[in-house]
């Protein structure tokens, strides 16, 4: 970027009105990462629509379940327990 776009950029950020800094951060960091290839990627992918099979579904909620009633430990702990 030339420093005269630099120069601008830095301008308009002085006088933007405080409440709307996070709303400008957030626009620039889009802008930032945009150009990134993996996060194209990432983007890209569709949007999984297969249902979930009874089974699964019983599985996903009984591990919601462990994890709201403090039924896990870290990956630390895992490590530790395995001694890895």
């Amino acid at each position: 970027m030339d420093t005269q776009n630099k120069n601008r950029l830095a301008e308009l950020i002085e006088q933007l009105p405080e409440g709307e800094m996070q709303a400008a951060v957030r626009y620039l960091e889009y802008l930032k990462d945009r150009g990134d290839p993996y996060l194209k990627f990432l983007m890209s992918v569709p949007e999984e629509d297969e249902e979930l099979t009874d089974e699964f579904q019983r599985e996903l909620d009984r591990a919601w379940k462990d994890i709201d009633d403090g039924q896990v430990i870290s990956s630390d702990q895992l490590k530790q327990e395995l001694e890895l």
